[in-house]
């Protein structure tokens, strides 16, 4: 705040500096008409010679400034200062015509002179408060001390300059209050004009940096247009390579698959290594599976399939699932169903594309669950939306890895046992719940079990 006071400064004394130099070029010469008019009128009029020389100062200064200005247009703050010793020698030169003319019986036209003076600088002064200070009291106090030191003090001649004193209060006031508000004017006004002015003289400036980018955007569209379509032939052919390789592979693994249940039905020796095989086969199918279902994600190529089902079958399908699975994993674990709903709603959405988010939430609960249970809690939240809410009693997630969980391919390597798995499954799970308009939100701690709320859209028409 300090140094934008400090600019605000520099930037006002600036500004003085430039109505200074602006306004000499009228004022100068009419100074210089107006006191060469009233040293004529006291050689030819009052004939006094003494008075000629209080105008000679203030007289000669005022040429100098018009010459200086002429010469030197620009402005500086030395014009400002020389300007304001011509303001403070305008009252000298009053007070120092009241003495020559003291005693004479003609103070009350000089005592008027030196109101107009006062008027005159209370308009025109434009300085900090020690300079205006100096303005105001130095010519009336070095009027004072000549004159009490120099001449017999009489009281009817003196009086009204005790009045004089006042009107020179009065006049420093109005003065500052003048200046308070002119630096508000310039603060709140001032400032944006000047923005305004560097906006327009930059204005050619940027016209040019328009036509030098609308020229470069010209040339950037076509080579644009063309990586976007080498860009969309790209992705279409890496969607083609991944559903080729995915036939390519899913066919001969499966023949593997089924040729290893028909052998060990007949070798039943060896029926624990053909369920490695199998199981390590069925792995492999759904980690390919899940790489081309997030390829099609990504691409936006994976549309909706909307249909209308009801609740109840949805979450028997979805216990079915995680019953199974936990079935395959041989893991101590049990499950725990609530459905706080009733089941009396239904779903206008993508079936398969809803199973396929449980499905990648459940495979996560029973790989990092060794054992304890999964718990699975349905809650309606109104009219529009449905909550699940899966709680598992596994290892949980290290607090500064949460932010990342949804991310592709993103593994925690803090757990001390290798899980299986490509690091996909949540970034599926993500994808699928935003296309249908739900959401998905994971609490976890770990070795304190980890929790997934997800928010479904339903249907409010019966």
């Amino acid at each position: 705040m300090k140094e934008k006071s400090e600019i605000f400064n520099i930037r006002y004394v600036k500004y003085i500096s430039d109505i200074t130099a602006k306004r000499l070029n009228v004022l100068m010469p009419l100074s210089v008409l107006i006191l060469t008019l009233l040293i004529l009128s006291d050689i030819y009029i009052r004939h006094s010679y003494a008075a000629v020389l209080t105008r000679i100062f203030p007289l000669f200064l005022s040429i100098y400034l018009y010459i200086y200005n002429k010469v030197n247009p620009k402005p500086k703050v030395g014009k400002t200062v020389l300007y304001n010793i011509l303001l403070a020698s305008i009252p000298a030169m009053m007070f120092a015509k009241y003495l020559v003319h003291y005693g004479t019986g003609t103070s009350y036209t000089n005592i008027i002179g030196i109101i107009v003076a006062v008027f005159i600088i209370s308009l025109e002064v434009r300085a900090d408060l020690l300079n205006t200070i100096l303005i105001y009291a130095l010519p009336p106090f070095i009027f004072a001390v000549v004159l009490f030191m120099f001449f017999p003090v009489n009281q009817k001649e003196v009086q009204p300059l005790i009045n004089i004193i006042l009107i020179l209060f009065v006049g420093f006031f109005v003065n500052r209050v003048q200046n308070n508000f002119r630096y508000k004017a310039f603060i709140s006004n001032y400032l944006l004009q000047s923005e305004k002015l560097k906006l327009e003289e930059s204005n050619d400036k940027l016209n040019l940096y328009k036509r030098k980018l609308e020229a470069m955007v010209e040339k950037k569209t076509l080579s644009l247009r063309y990586a976007l379509e080498k860009a969309k032939e790209s992705d279409a052919l890496k969607t083609q390579f991944l559903q080729n390789i995915s036939h390519e592979l899913r066919t001969p693994m499966n023949a593997v698959i089924g040729f290893s249940d028909i052998v060990s039905k007949k070798n039943s020796s060896f029926k624990k290594e053909y369920k490695i095989i199998e199981q390590s086969l069925n792995r492999l199918l759904k980690t390919i599976e899940n790489i081309i279902l997030l390829s099609k994600l990504q691409s936006g190529k994976t549309g909706l399939e909307l249909s209308k089902f009801y609740a109840a079958k949805l979450n028997k399908d979805l216990l079915d699932i995680i019953k199974f699975q936990i079935e395959e994993s041989s893991k101590p674990l049990t499950v725990e169903f609530k459905d706080n709903t009733g089941g009396d709603f239904y779903f206008y959405s993508d079936e398969e594309k809803i199973k396929q988010i449980f499905n990648q939430i459940f495979d996560n609960a029973v790989k990092y669950t060794e054992k304890g249970k999964i718990e699975i809690l349905i809650n309606k939240k109104n009219d529009n939306e449905v909550e699940y809410i899966i709680s598992d009693s596994g290892i949980g997630i290290p607090s500064e890895e949460l932010p990342f969980i949804f991310d592709v391919f993103r593994k925690s390597d803090k757990r001390n046992k290798f899980y299986e798995g490509t690091g996909i499954g949540l970034s599926i799970a993500k994808f699928i719940t935003k296309l249908l308009g739900g959401q998905i939100f994971v609490k976890s701690s770990e070795n304190n079990g980890t929790t997934v709320k997800l928010i479904l859209k339903i249907s409010n028409v019966k």
